[in-house]
């Protein structure tokens, strides 16, 4: 059998499973779940907190900031003078 019809086998299964069943799959599968769904819970907390610190100083306008545009003009410039 396929992956492609292992997950749909799946899908349909866990669309008629008891809470039991999808309780325990969801145990089983959790921290896989969480890595490729939600990537920032990969990082420790002071990681997080770091990026929050970061976030809030960029909202108070306490850190420099740049556009995609700017950022890439920068970029360029870099490229330009490494000839």
């Amino acid at each position: 059998m396929d992956t492609a019809t292992m997950k749909q086998r799946l899908q349909n299964y866990i669309a008629i499973a008891d809470d039991k069943i999808i309780i325990a799959l969801y145990t089983i599968l959790e921290s896989e779940i969480e890595k490729t769904l939600y990537p920032l819970s990969n990082y420790d907390e002071t990681t997080l907190e770091m990026f929050d610190q970061r976030k809030e100083n960029h909202l108070q306008g306490k850190s420099q900031s740049y556009t995609a545009e700017e950022a890439i003009q920068s970029v360029k410039g870099l490229n330009n003078t490494a000839k």
